[in-house]
């Protein structure tokens, strides 16, 4: 058989496979390196840009260059996941918000499809290598060059079918694969998402600072600065505001039905218990969210998310629970914990405070104690 013809069979065997097994889209790309992104990535560690993000950004001299994965890789099978489904109803006032990429593990979903793909390349003796939500390979410029949508403002792929609303995975081959061209489209003069971000994170088109990103913040190490505490809201890992303002998102949703992700929606954790998590030991939530990032799987962090989520909700009810974190032995949750009540601000918030400022030796939370008590005296 020639082997153009033999390429050409096997290219549309992957696509008929990923339409089969629930593949939002599919592209490829050549598996030369990613040198613009490189250098993108170089421009804005220098600025500060990824704050203590390592990732794909921790060595971009192997995630931009796919051969240093698979040697003599040719091509990038690039495929995308929608994963938008409709919000559900806030249950109440003691109710933290996830974003919509967290409500389910949609990358170990994808990581499945990926590899009946790569099978399909295996058994054309190809040398085939998953990758997906993988430090070694950046995820959004394949998808770029396979055709699969164009970068948007708020720095995401923004894809014909279902927006931004992917996640993305990548399978790299021996397979010399005809690259796939893609629709010629941009953003043009719309800046939703920038005005929409609540913390002014987009700097510029494209570019975020990630030291200022909720998604971010959600998941760093460390007090989160207060600055930002108030834009958090009633978010409690990550923050889907650039994609829900975005008119693209909103055009692409009308016309094209919820994609399947392979679970059930009943699986969906839009909302999730303020109480019920500051209730919980860290070693459970590991369990329950293992699908969250946290720094050093030190689930301890969803507490200090919670105990901001709860202090945003001003509903004194919480106070109760709020004090029993001002007696934590880590100091960053004391400090959270009295900077909810702070904003609870009732009379035995107050008390609380004066309770524990009494006796709290960490410098940083017996600032945030001062500075509480000065909140509920206002």
């Amino acid at each position: 058989m020639n082997r153009g013809v033999h390429v050409s069979l096997i290219e549309t065997e992957l696509r008929t496979v990923a339409r089969e097994i629930g593949l939002s889209a599919i592209g490829f790309g050549a598996a030369d390196p990613f040198e613009e992104t490189r250098s993108a990535i170089t421009t804005r560690a220098g600025l500060g840009y990824f704050g203590a993000m390592k990732f794909v950004m921790a060595d971009p001299a192997r995630s931009c260059f796919p051969d240093s994965t698979l040697a003599g890789a040719k091509s990038i099978v690039t495929a995308a996941l929608g994963y938008w489904r409709p919000a559900a109803q806030k249950p109440g006032s003691g109710y933290a918000r996830v974003a919509r990429y967290a409500w389910q593990d949609h990358y170990r979903l994808l990581r499945a499809k990926l590899e009946t793909l790569a099978d399909v390349l295996r058994r054309q003796s190809y040398r085939a290598v998953v990758l997906s939500d993988s430090n070694a390979l950046v995820d959004r410029a394949p998808a770029v060059r396979a055709g699969l949508g164009f970068f948007g403002k708020n720095s995401n792929v923004i894809t014909p079918s279902a927006g931004s609303w992917v996640v993305f995975g990548s399978i790299l081959t021996t397979a010399s694969l005809a690259t796939t061209q893609g629709e010629s489209s941009s953003c043009g003069a719309c800046t939703s998402c920038i005005d929409s971000c609540p913390t002014r994170a987009i700097v510029s088109p494209g570019v975020i600072d990630s030291r200022r990103c909720i998604a971010y913040l959600l998941q760093a190490p460390g007090l989160i600065p207060m600055s930002f505490r108030r834009q958090i809201g009633d978010r409690i890992y990550g923050c889907d505001e650039c994609q829900d303002s975005c008119p693209i998102n909103r055009r692409s949703l009308r016309a094209t039905p919820p994609a399947p992700t392979g679970l059930p929606a009943s699986n969906d954790e839009s909302w999730v218990s303020v109480p019920e998590i500051l209730c919980t030991r860290p070693s459970m939530l590991a369990e329950r969210f293992r699908r969250f990032y946290m720094p050093r799987n030190d689930y301890e962090y969803l507490h200090r998310n919670a105990l901001i989520a709860l202090g945003n909700s001003g509903d004194p009810s919480y106070v109760e629970l709020a004090t029993e974190f001002l007696g934590h032995p880590r100091p960053m949750l004391r400090a959270t914990a009295a900077w909810a009540l702070g904003e609870v601000g009732t009379d035995r918030s107050a008390e609380s405070l004066r309770g524990r400022h009494a006796t709290e030796r960490d410098d940083l939370a017996r600032n945030e104690i001062s500075l509480a008590l000065k909140a509920c005296a206002s």
